[in-house]
């Protein structure tokens, strides 16, 4: 199965003037088949809608599921009208995947509707079937990771949907709105993006240049603590429209030696401290 599964996805809010919001999102380009990463040639970031209401994300594990969710979400989304409706696709759209895969693989070999399941799930929830749908579930959860950046007006909100843990089959997923955090991640190497902005002191307050830098950085971090891909795609989504970054290649290189330059004087501090240590034998 193709995957995006050493990879990273970063989106973060920024500061325009005023209470207008922006978000800058950072992915890489690599692409795995079991134990094998290669650089690929497309882009991971995706644009659902630009205009009154304005849609982006990005989107890591199964290659297929993504694809999926993302052709359900763009055709679900053009009749949206406010963020809570778009929240609400989210769900719509992981749900819609699960039952299908469910329905193509445990119910239709077996000649079951779906009503028929469900009753003999409440009469019987150890049944094999019902063993059977819940391991398709939780394999679907663990291959959808998703982020997505929805600007409504002047305000910009972020939405979460990653794997969780459920009772039944048929659970709704779980959808997170990060929109006070400012910032989310998704993929491999999510746990480590997170910790960095955290630790370079991000705050969706920030203008543009402040948070794309920060976020480049956390990117390039990843490269280096999971060796995800190091092409790196920007794309801004603001009150202009959605769109990528023409020198966005010189950016990163002006980041990766501003990275090379913070590893170098994080060194020379410890290398200082460890000198001023005195054991006594």
């Amino acid at each position: 199965m193709v995957e995006s599964a050493l990879t990273v996805g970063i989106i973060v809010k920024y500061r325009i003037s005023g209470e207008q919001e922006g978000a800058i999102l950072v992915a890489d380009r690599m692409i795995s088949w079991g134990a094998i990463g290669v650089e690929y040639n497309v882009s991971k970031l995706e644009k659902v809608r630009d205009d009154s209401l304005k849609i982006a994300g990005v989107a890591a594990r199964s290659e297929a599921l993504i694809e999926e969710f993302f052709g359900k979400l763009r055709a679900k989304c053009e009749n949206a009208k406010c963020f809570d409706d778009v929240k609400q696709i989210v769900s719509d759209c992981v749900s819609g995947i699960i039952v299908d895969k469910i329905t193509d693989a445990v119910l239709k070999p077996m000649g079951m509707d779906a009503a028929r399941f469900l009753d003999l799930m409440e009469r019987n929830p150890t049944h094999q079937f019902v063993g059977e749908a819940m391991t398709i579930r939780q394999n679907l959860s663990n291959s959808l990771h998703v982020v997505l950046a929805v600007r409504e007006g002047d305000s910009l909100k972020l939405i979460l949907q990653q794997p969780t843990f459920s009772y039944t089959p048929y659970s709704s997923p779980e959808i997170s709105e990060l929109s006070k955090l400012g910032f989310a991640t998704v993929g491999t190497g999510s746990d480590s993006a997170w910790w960095t902005l955290v630790h370079m002191g991000y705050d969706p307050a920030d203008d543009i240049k402040i948070n794309l830098t920060k976020a480049l950085l956390a990117k390039i971090q990843v490269e280096e603590s999971h060796g995800v891909g190091k092409n790196t795609d920007i794309m801004i989504l603001d009150n202009k429209g959605i769109r990528g970054i023409p020198n966005q290649q010189s950016l990163v290189d002006t980041a990766r030696r501003v990275y090379d330059k913070l590893i170098k004087s994080q060194k020379e501090i410890i290398r200082k401290a460890y000198q001023q240590v005195s054991i006594s034998d």
